[in-house]
């Protein structure tokens, strides 16, 4: 049986929109799933960027830093930008403390993150 699609995507011009469900963090079968589907897209960005809209995540684990980890080294080698919009306050502060915001750009909103990659 064929898994169903956990993340909502859109493409804006060059830039890749990735929403996540509000449950997208918080078991580990939906982090594997979630895991594929990035990757996936991230392999077929070309020089496309994305955006990772976090406005429904309510919870993030330590695997789901490491995904983002991966993703920016393979967007990197892609030559593509990866930056996070939308995020709540208390992800922000799991950013903050992990430091991910040394390798990424946040966004309070998706359009301003749109807006920031079309230039």
């Amino acid at each position: 049986m064929a898994e169903e699609a956990s993340l909502r995507v859109e493409e804006h011009e060059h830039v890749i929109v990735v929403r996540f469900p509000d449950d997208s963090s918080s078991e580990a079968a939906a982090i594997e799933n979630t895991e594929r589907e990035l990757n996936v897209l991230v392999d077929n960005l070309g020089r496309r960027n994305m955006v990772l809209d976090f406005s429904e995540v309510r919870f993030f684990s330590s695997r789901s830093i490491g995904v983002l980890i991966q993703l920016r080294k393979k967007a990197d080698l892609a030559q593509a930008q990866i930056v996070l919009s939308a995020a709540r306050p208390e992800l922000q502060r799991v950013f903050h403390i992990t430091r991910l915001e040394k390798l990424f750009q946040f966004f309070d909103s998706t359009a301003d993150a749109i807006a920031a990659l079309q230039r």
